[in-house]
């Protein structure tokens, strides 16, 4: 007996796309993952410069600039840019808000999009000499969780049995035919995005976002982070970031030029705080996830499809 197993799905279809370019999509389904990591510094001796983005390996770590890492392949692209940075006092320790931007551009959503990512950031201390180390801990961070809407889709398993058999009776040996019978079995299953924080190591002082794609649609082109650190009071604190990404691809992705990111580190001063100003220095007094959600809903998304936990 043998068994040929087939398996098919359906989505709506999509009246603005090809028939023909979606099956192509569907045929070819080369994948490219790629991994970077960027250091940047947060300082408290150091003067905030507001300056363009420099070119590769010229500042040695004397300016700040507003793009952590930026990568690019053709038309699809990713940065990271930090948009606000505010220190104060929280549970009567020095403290910091950094909030960083995401953007996942994709020209194609359909044939290039980007299908998952992770985000990594890892605190330490930096330029400690003599008596005890005030290490650099996670007090608050967001999101923790985001899930959109639910996209239905309909599967269908079929099978195709040949069945064939000997009958032995006395010396007589009688042969049936081989027949094939069908069988078919239908189901719905559901996609959605979802987007996971948690905070981890010891202290904490690791951050770790993962976001997957609803199916055929992407992550979210813009995506942002916020979180508060404990800090050690007038001495310098790194971070650093990695990201790994994975795109779709109807074409082969080793004929896509890549562009990998700068690498100087990035300097603040709690003298000169970065972006809008929050209400109050006292972190305890505003509640942080309020503060996120309203930073969250300014991006340019439908904020009625996503629901935060």
């Amino acid at each position: 007996m043998s068994a040929d197993i087939s398996n098919s799905t359906s989505t709506p279809p999509d009246p603005d796309l090809d028939p023909s370019a979606l099956a192509e999509t569907d045929s070819i389904k080369d994948e490219f993952a790629n991994e970077f990591h960027q250091p940047f510094a947060v300082s408290t001796d150091q003067p905030l410069a507001l300056f363009p983005s420099p070119s590769r390996n010229t500042l040695h770590g004397e300016i700040t600039r507003d793009t952590i890492t930026e990568l690019e392949i053709s038309k699809t692209y990713l940065s990271a840019r930090v948009s606000q940075v505010s220190y104060g006092t929280y549970k009567a320790r020095p403290a910091a808000i950094i909030v960083v931007d995401f953007v996942f551009h994709s020209s194609d959503h359909r044939r290039q999009r980007f299908k998952d990512a992770t985000i990594e950031i890892d605190f330490t201390q930096e330029g400690a000499t003599g008596g005890a180390v005030t290490p650099v801990t996670i007090a608050q961070f967001a999101p923790k969780l985001i899930h959109g809407e639910k996209k239905a889709e309909d599967v269908t398993w079929g099978w195709d049995l040949s069945v064939g058999a000997n009958l032995v009776a006395g010396p007589a040996t009688l042969e049936i035919a081989n027949s094939t019978v069908y069988r078919e079995s239908k189901y719905s299953r559901d996609h959605k995005l979802v987007i996971e924080g948690s905070a981890r190591g010891t202290g904490p002082n690791r951050l770790v976002w993962s976001l997957q794609e609803r199916k055929h649609d992407g992550i979210p082109p813009q995506f942002k982070t916020a979180f508060m650190v404990f800090h050690p009071e007038g001495q310098k604190f790194s971070a650093r970031m990695t990201v790994r990404a994975s795109i779709g691809f109807s074409l082969d992705p080793r004929r896509w030029r890549l562009f990998l990111p700068n690498d100087d580190v990035m300097l603040f001063h709690d003298d000169h705080p970065k972006g809008p100003p929050i209400e109050t220095v006292r972190f305890d007094e505003f509640d942080f996830g309020t503060f996120y959600k309203d930073s969250f809903q300014k991006m340019a998304v439908d904020g009625g499809s996503y629901k935060m936990i």
